[in-house]
């Protein structure tokens, strides 16, 4: 089959690039399940031709080139070379030949022989245009072929996004976020992804609500935060998380529920005490006037624990003298 494309110079693909290693570390618990989530909903089937648009390493095309079978065939194409050579090294572990990973920009996408399937996993928001090119898609599908497209739903990636910017933002100054509208708001809920499907002039439109969460392990939160370090000053256990110096959390994995003590002003730290007196404790062994122990029992949502993980460094980093703030 002879393929047409063009190696794009846009950045967004270097970007990707450059972060291939953090992309790898989180594909075992978010982008590998995200895109067998994606793909039980699209089913490609045997011996179809498929076209995953926007591939990255391949979390929704190596499961699509299992179910397609060698007799199907899947082309997986995205700018980011080096998250692409992981998903060929992974098609090769798996013996998938069928899969054939390309670099190239999808909304230019050209092939001699059109597809059963497209889809494409949170991708679609980055083009240019979105609608354009997610229209180009649909042009590349046989008739009556099928198109699947995922999206976050509203505020599923906002406190993330925003710990992202205000780390990169301390290390350097971020061009304020467009004034135009997100994209990402018309397709992100069920009935805007359906009324904006139906507006490129498919048919036969469903969109299905899957909920999944990522499971938090003990680095991952400490990941925003700049100049955090980690030491085991007591042995194995707490992992002590500092600041300039100064000490924000101690976490305790190995403890039955794990724990994790944090600096908060005296005031909150009677009212949480208060509002959530089996989940949140005096704290450990620390000042019990400004700290508290948070057992990690599914008393609080991760998300709550994490702002209380950011208020508690952004307290620390208030009381340290300014050469000692992270830059």
């Amino acid at each position: 089959m002879t393929v047409i494309s063009a190696v794009p110079t846009l950045p967004v693909g270097a970007l990707f690039s450059q972060t291939r290693r953090e992309f790898a570390s989180w594909y075992s618990r978010l982008w590998g399940p995200l895109g067998a989530l994606a793909t039980g909903v699209s089913r490609p089937r045997v011996g179809e031709r498929v076209l995953d648009a926007c591939c990255g390493s391949g979390a929704s095309a190596l499961p699509a080139a299992r179910a397609v079978g060698a007799t199907g065939h899947v082309d997986a194409v995205d700018m980011a070379g080096a998250l692409l050579d992981q998903g060929r090294a992974e098609a090769d572990r798996q013996g998938l030949a069928h899969l054939r990973f390309h670099r190239g920009d999808v909304t230019a996408w050209r092939a001699d022989a059109p597809y059963d399937l497209v889809q494409c996993c949170y991708g679609v928001f980055f083009f240019p245009d979105m609608e354009a090119g997610t229209r180009h898609l649909v042009d590349l599908l046989r008739p009556g072929g099928r198109i699947a497209l995922s999206t976050w739903v509203g505020g599923g990636m906002d406190t993330m996004v925003r710990r992202a910017r205000e780390a990169a933002s301390a290390v350097r100054p971020l061009p304020a976020p467009p004034a135009a509208r997100d994209p990402r708001t018309r397709v992100d809920s069920a009935d805007g992804l359906a009324a904006w499907l139906r507006s490129l002039g498919l048919v036969d439109v469903a969109v299905h609500r899957v909920d999944y969460r990522v499971p938090l392990l003990g680095d991952d939160a400490w990941m925003f935060l700049p100049g955090a370090a980690e030491d085991f000053p007591f042995g194995d256990s707490p992992a002590v998380y500092r600041v300039g110096g100064k000490i924000f959390a101690l976490l305790s994995e190995g403890a039955v529920p794990p724990r994790v003590s944090l600096k908060l002003p005296p005031d909150e730290v009677l009212a949480m005490r208060a509002q959530h007196p089996d989940t949140v404790l005096p704290g450990y062994h620390l000042n019990k006037r400004h700290w508290v122990t948070v057992l990690l029992s599914g008393g609080l949502e991760a998300e709550e624990v994490r702002e209380l993980l950011g208020q508690s460094y952004e307290i620390v980093v208030a009381s340290l003298p300014r050469r000692l703030r992270p830059a």
